[in-house]
């Protein structure tokens, strides 16, 4: 089935020209992709990266004492990616200190939109 075939078969449906129904296909295209990026961008409106009780700085964790940030189940993410790891995993060695941002739980990073890389288990 090709797309003239479709818009024909509308056309003769609905009596109208292919300028005004290519109009209004573009009109409801672009609504709706316009509703689907204002979602997207509510559900994201809340994340504040400067605030505190978002995350734990990585000025919080003390330095010398990596032990204490393995027991606790840490996981990291960068500020330009899309994944999570655990703070043991070799692939936190390649985030930018200034881009790290810590979580305390694994629903936590979630909650923020990240997801839980495959390579570190």
């Amino acid at each position: 089935m090709s797309i003239t075939y479709f818009l024909n078969k509308i056309k003769d449906r609905i009596r109208v020209d292919y300028t005004t129904l290519l109009l209004s296909v573009l009109i409801t295209v672009i609504g709706l992709t316009s509703f689907g990026i204002g979602i997207l961008f509510e559900k994201n409106k809340n994340i504040n990266f400067n605030q505190k009780d978002d995350y734990l700085v990585i000025n919080d964790i003390p330095e010398n004492n990596t032990q204490q940030t393995n027991n606790n189940g840490m996981y990291v993410a960068s500020k330009n990616g899309k994944m999570y790891y655990k703070n043991d995993c070799a692939a936190v060695k390649r985030i930018k200190d200034e881009n790290k941002i810590w979580f305390r739980t694994e629903d936590e990073a979630i909650g923020f939109g990240y997801i839980k890389s495959k390579t570190c288990k």
